[in-house]
């Protein structure tokens, strides 16, 4: 039997702890600068403005102006739909507007130092997040004929609500090797939030007449209410090369991974059995044979005690139990080319993203956290609330054109992937036991733009809409399953071999303006 609760705790542990948040396993669902941004980041190697600091700090030095460029993509919707995602027929949905990423860009350039450059960034990364809500109120079958004969009243309840900010600033330096050529980096740090709430609460109630209300038990219920906060902060670079022949553009980046300057975190997790027959009791085989009413409440009794009722609880933080975040971020490399015709031009981009093998994200202090303390199954905060992290590598690929309608105003237009570095719930690789793992957004992502850049004697002012949508056709594993509750999944449902279906979709404006100094 203990063997068996063990399992079952863990399987809960997985079971909601995976999702903590929107497209947060995605590297390419932002992107930075006026005409950057509307190139949909395929400026690896015709990047000539601002934003150099982010996508190839090496191209800084063939900028031969001082500006400051500040973008926007000014407001997006997004509409998440998880068709099944809390069982067959219980839909998970979350619309989200929002005013996401900001970029402040500058560069300037020293007399006495001709061949140098220097730039500053500072952008939003990732700013994304869902919540959504699932409820079953219904009558149904949950215990068996054996136990109680008839349906049960049953309410599940799932709430998720998660959210991720990540804000980049750094500095950057470029040297003009040659009328063609140059080099550069750019030293970023990162501030990280991430966070978490979750809850699933369910109850089951049987007829208050009926023998199992009045001898066992009027209500069978589990309770999961977890909340995961984090702050990380790590320092990286980001270091390119660009080369410049007229007509033809490309340059290559390579950017490190990730090294902690500071964390802290807390996580929060209360999980409450109350009469659970986990073990599949026969209450008839415990009563059979009743001489008498005395007799009858002792076996009856007797069937209540094996049972399960305990609770599983613990909270941990940073400053009081030391407890360790350590968020990892993969080393990339990108190359890209721009192609100049007589009015119009075409510029590709790729960056590939390193593999990060399993990894403990967030560790707490090892301590026995089940209540009352004699109901012993091996269950620890290490079980209870140890995340993991880890992604697969993916590589990108962005294509764009613009085409100049006359000497003020450039069309523009692009389209780019934005693959899922999800683990996923059918991948084989494996270290032992896996563990939770963070971040299970497996959708990948297609995003396409369209505007125009309109110049001025000083500035440009650009605008333009992005669209991004899902590619729904691999069923992903069910967050929940409140359709078919069960004692044995403490009154969900399995959610193996059970699958849902995403539905994303997201609307964007992009706005963006750029003071040239001289």
């Amino acid at each position: 039997m203990n063997q068996k609760i063990g399992y079952l705790i863990s399987f809960n542990l997985l079971f909601i702890a995976l999702n903590l948040c929107g497209q947060d396993t995605h590297y390419w669902t932002n992107q930075f600068g006026p005409r950057s941004a509307l190139l949909g980041g395929a400026v690896v190697g015709g990047v000539r403005d601002n934003s150099a600091v982010y996508y190839n700090p090496g191209a800084l030095a063939l900028i031969d102006t001082n500006a400051l460029s500040v973008s926007a993509t000014g407001y997006q919707y997004d509409i998440l739909n998880i068709k099944g995602g809390a069982g067959e027929g219980y839909d998970l949905k979350s619309n989200q507007t929002r005013i996401i990423p900001l970029i402040m860009t500058g560069i300037f350039k020293l007399k006495k130092l001709p061949r140098h450059s220097f730039g500053y960034a500072i952008l939003t990364k990732d700013q994304t997040g869902m919540k959504m809500s699932a409820r079953n109120d219904s009558e149904m079958k949950i215990l068996p004929d054996s136990n109680c004969a008839g349906n049960q009243d049953y309410i599940g309840q799932f709430n998720l609500k998660s959210a991720l900010n990540e804000q980049w600033f750094g500095g950057a330096w470029a040297y003009k090797l040659n009328e063609h050529i140059s080099a550069g980096i750019t030293l970023f740090g990162a501030l990280r939030d991430q966070s978490l709430e979750y809850s699933f609460i369910s109850r089951v109630s049987p007829d208050d007449t009926s023998f199992y209300s009045l001898f066992v038990s009027p209500v069978i219920s589990f309770s999961d209410v977890q909340s995961i906060n984090y702050t990380h902060m790590r320092g990286f670079a980001k270091m390119g090369l660009a080369f410049d022949y007229k007509k033809f553009k490309f340059g290559f980046g390579i950017t490190t991974p990730g090294f902690k300057i500071f964390s802290s975190g807390s996580i929060i997790r209360d999980v409450q059995y109350n009469n659970l027959n986990l073990d599949n009791q026969n209450l008839t085989s415990y009563t059979v044979g009743a001489v008498n009413y005395a007799n009858l409440v002792v076996k009856a009794d007797s069937f209540r005690t094996n049972l399960h009722s305990y609770v599983i609880n613990d909270r941990q933080t940073t400053d009081e139990n030391n407890l360790q975040v350590n968020y990892k971020s993969p080393t990339s490399i990108s190359a890209g080319f721009e192609y100049i015709f007589k009015r119009s031009s075409l510029s590709f981009s790729m960056e590939w993203f390193a593999e990060i093998w399993d990894y403990s994200l967030i560790e707490p202090e090892d301590r026995e956290v089940m209540r009352p303390k004699k109901s012993k199954f091996g269950v620890s905060s290490f079980d209870l609330m140890h995340v993991y992290g880890g992604t697969l590598g993916v590589t990108n690929f962005a294509f764009a054109y613009q085409y100049h309608i006359n000497s003020k105003l450039t069309a523009m237009s692009s389209f780019r992937t934005n693959w899922s570095s999800s683990i996923g719930e059918n991948n084989t690789r494996k270290t032992g036991d896996v563990g939770m793992i963070v971040n299970q957004t497996d959708w990948d992502l297609y995003h396409i733009t369209l505007g125009a850049k309109y110049k001025k004697k000083k500035s440009d002012v650009s605008i333009g809409i992005g669209y991004a949508w899902s590619n729904a056709v691999s069923p992903q594993e069910q967050l929940v399953n409140l359709k078919e509750p069960s004692e044995e999944f403490n009154l969900a449902g399995d959610t193996y071999d059970r699958h849902a279906f995403v539905d994303y979709k997201s609307i964007s404006l992009i706005l963006g303006y750029t003071y040239y100094f001289k």
